[in-house]
């Protein structure tokens, strides 16, 4: 027998009194079906068109501490009550879960806030956004773009964060693999060592910020090649498409090496002309690391490596061109706020952090006020009384 919510109602197949009601919202609209015969009717909802927040980790973790300062009680408040009248989407990534695990006295807590606030809303890894962006870039340099080149939540988003929220969000979890949390933490503190050398190297070598972000770009694509086959591999395969073969998953046992030479041949050119410097990704990370560097020269005191840095460059450069708004680290607003970054004026993204707190919780007062009143509408439809 489905469970269904709200008023029952009689069916209108069947006539049943009190056995015909909501069951479950799907992507296009409200699922109604009879508990006696079955039947079943979908009525369409307006679309949501949610703004998509992006909250930190370390808002995650004094959401779950609340250690006196009410303001964190009240930002967890704001979200669940946004998120459940779909006005926002707070997606959460792997950087949540990773930095979750690491945290072992919290780790049950703050799994639970970023799923409850994120739901089934969650950022695909780095390496998916590079596909997708990369991807796109390779069509128009060999004259074969996409018909519609801006850019989609499949890019970034494992489902489509413009959806209605069903009433049930069902999580798997897998037994905790320990020897995997002490590599994740042995990783973070190599990767805090090796700054702590990179800024000494860039004390000693001055070089503009511009000068920086050319270096970046020449390193990220000379690693790139060395040592990331599996995106060059996918790049190639994507030239082949392209040229009219078969997506096969065995090209390399279907096709002569010549062909696969060439496809390579192409991906090569495509590294060394300036189209792929326009992927998002790329275009901030080499200029969050140029403006690190340009601070770590600064003679009153320059910046000493943070241990936020691991993941916040990620979240920077892979996910804020996505985000309608960010609640980051201050440190990290003010990089993405500087002049040669300004990522509100690029791509539209809000940064906050807990120097303009207040200031965030007006910009959910603002979408709140903004509903518009089909949405309010759908809500009282979706989510009705018991009076009905």
């Amino acid at each position: 027998m489905p469970m269904l919510y709200g008023p029952l109602l009689e069916c209108p197949s069947c006539k049943q009194p009190k056995s015909y009601g909501r069951c479950f919202i799907g992507d296009s609209g409200l699922m109604f079906r009879c508990q006696r015969c079955a039947h079943c009717h979908l009525e369409p909802l307006p679309t949501a068109k949610k703004k998509i927040i992006y909250i930190d980790q370390f808002a995650l973790s004094k959401m779950v501490k609340l250690k006196g300062d009410t303001f964190w009680s009240h930002l967890y408040r704001r979200l669940i009550d946004l998120a459940s009248e779909d006005l926002i989407a707070c997606p959460y990534a792997f950087i949540h879960a990773e930095e979750s695990l690491l945290s072992i006295a919290l780790r049950s807590a703050l799994k639970g806030v970023y799923r409850q606030i994120g739901g089934h809303d969650e950022f695909k890894r780095p390496g998916e956004i590079e596909k997708a962006q990369l991807t796109r870039l390779l069509k128009q340099f060999v004259g074969k773009p996409d018909p519609e080149p801006e850019p989609s939540w499949t890019d970034w988003a494992k489902k489509n964060p413009h959806c209605w929220s069903d009433l049930f969000h069902v999580h798997v979890d897998f037994d905790i693999d320990e020897d995997a949390v002490r590599s994740l933490r042995e990783d973070k503190e190599r990767f805090r060592k090796i700054m702590e050398g990179q800024c000494e190297e860039w004390k000693k070598k001055p070089q503009s910020f511009e000068e920086d972000v050319e270096s970046n770009y020449v390193s990220w694509r000379t690693t790139l090649l060395k040592t990331r086959w599996h995106l060059v591999d996918w790049l190639v395969r994507w030239v082949l498409v392209l040229n009219g073969y078969e997506c096969h998953p065995v090209f390399d046992k279907t096709l002569p090496a010549e062909t696969w030479k060439k496809a390579l041949g192409v991906v090569n050119e495509f590294f060394l002309s300036e189209t792929w410097k326009q992927a998002l990704f790329i275009w901030l990370w080499v200029r969050v690391w140029a403006k690190i560097a340009e601070m770590a020269r600064n003679p009153k005191g320059g910046r000493k490596p943070q241990p936020g840095d691991y993941y916040d460059c990620q979240v920077l450069a892979y996910y804020s061109p996505y985000c309608d708004a960010m609640f980051i680290d201050g440190g990290f607003r003010a990089i993405a706020c500087a002049p040669q970054l300004n990522v509100e004026a690029r791509f539209g993204t809000r940064c906050f952090s807990e120097k303009n707190r207040d200031e965030f919780i007006a910009y959910f007062d603002d979408i709140e006020r903004m509903m518009p009143q089909d949405h309010k509408d759908a809500l009282l439809f979706v989510h009705p009384t018991e009076d009905e």
